[in-house]
């Protein structure tokens, strides 16, 4: 339960920053640059887990 907690905490304090950094309620464009950022920081976070728990969690 520990590690869930520990990865999500990123995602959570970054969407945090990303809501300061870009106000998506103010315009339509602020706010596509919102989830566009948002998509890619996705699968960004997304590779490293998977290549984290690849090559260190389940190694053969």
């Amino acid at each position: 339960m520990t590690w869930v907690v520990f990865g999500v905490l990123p995602g959570y304090y970054f969407n945090k920053y990303l809501l300061k950094l870009t106000r998506p309620k103010e315009s339509v464009v602020r706010f596509l640059a919102y989830l566009v950022i948002l998509a890619a920081f996705t699968l960004l976070y997304t590779c490293i887990a998977i290549f984290i728990l690849t090559k260190f969690v389940f190694k053969q």
